[in-house]
Formats: structure tokens, C-alpha cells, sequence
């Protein structure tokens, strides 16, 4: 199937393959941190108006996270390059959703 890639596609992925290779702390530019960025481990954002959405604004996680790995497999294999938001926050929250029954696989916190 032929996939356009656009600048904010690649960002999408980027990001996550960073994170799972590397390890360390992603955030949007326009994150307003209030509390120390040492407590956040595996974890991901929640969206304010909609708090059973994840958003990858913020996104701290450790190297070789299987949950990040898990986001790249499923980023590939459903991308969608007419559906912004279901190749970005949607998918870490369908991605959570199988992550959701063992222990400290990802944490949300607000």
C-alpha cells in the first residue's frame, strides 16, 4: 500500500523510536512542568478535557521499553496518513489498552 509521510507523520514516529532506543523524557514545546521530571518513568501524558486519552506530549520512558516498541509495530502497521489523530494519541491509547492488566507497564499521571 502506497504511505505519504508528512513532516508531522515522521515527527509522530521519531519521537517514540527516539524514546524506545534511547530512553529520556519528550515534551511539546508547550508543556508546563510542574512537577520533577526525576518522578516520571514509563510513563505518558494524559489528555485534560478527555482524561481516558493518552497524549504524547509528554512521554518519559526507559531504554527499550517494550510499550514504546509496541507503539512503533502498531504505528506501522496501521498508519494512516488521513488520520492525524489516530496516528498519534489515539494510538498510544489503543497501544495502553493491551498494557492495561500488568503491573507497571505504563503509568499516567496528571
Amino acid at each position: 500500500k502506497g504511505r505519504s509521510f508528512t513532516l508531522c507523520s515522521v515527527r509522530q514516529f521519531a519521537s517514540p523510536a527516539d524514546r524506545e532506543e534511547y530512553g529520556g523524557i519528550y515534551l511539546d514545546c508547550d508543556v508546563i512542568v510542574l512537577k520533577p521530571l526525576s518522578l516520571f518513568s514509563n510513563s505518558v501524558g494524559l489528555e485534560e478535557l478527555s482524561p481516558e486519552r493518552l497524549n504524547g506530549a509528554v512521554m518519559a520512558f526507559r531504554k527499550h521499553s517494550p510499550f514504546i516498541m509496541s507503539c512503533m509495530l502498531e504505528f506501522y502497521s496501521t498508519y494512516d496518513d488521513t488520520r492525524l489523530r489516530w496516528n498519534g494519541a489515539d494510538l498510544l491509547t489503543r497501544v495502553a489498552g493491551n498494557f492495561s492488566s500488568k503491573p507497571d507497564a505504563v503509568n499516567t499521571q496528571q
